[in-house]
């Protein structure tokens, strides 16, 4: 299951986020949708085949993408998780999850 588009927030604390896409969103949110009732596929003939999903370890190792994380042990992280819990007004703070404190990535060079 994978929300695509706006936020999701009648789904907050009924999924339990497990990964998030940090390359090839384009793929994903070019998937079809369906008209049916939340969305849910209707017929077989919707459904999207994933053909084959393979873990970067597995990949030979000139061919394996290589990403940088933001570092999140320094003060400066710090200073944005206290500012997304206690915003300036007029914003209302109302508190945060998982999902509010990813650091940023990006393909190695």
């Amino acid at each position: 299951f994978t929300p695509i588009g706006q936020s999701a927030r009648r789904l907050d604390r009924n999924y339990t986020v497990v990964g998030r896409i940090i390359e090839g969103m384009q793929f994903m949110s070019a998937m079809p949708r369906s008209s049916a009732a939340m969305g849910v596929y209707a017929t077989e003939a919707e459904h999207t085949v994933i053909a084959s999903v393979r873990l970067a370890t597995q990949l030979p190792e000139d061919e394996r993408p290589h990403f940088q994380y933001r570092a999140t042990d320094n003060a400066r992280y710090a200073a944005m998780i206290a500012l997304k819990e206690k915003p300036a007004a007029p914003t209302v703070g109302t508190g945060l999850e998982v999902c509010d404190l990813t650091p940023g990535v990006r393909r190695k060079q």
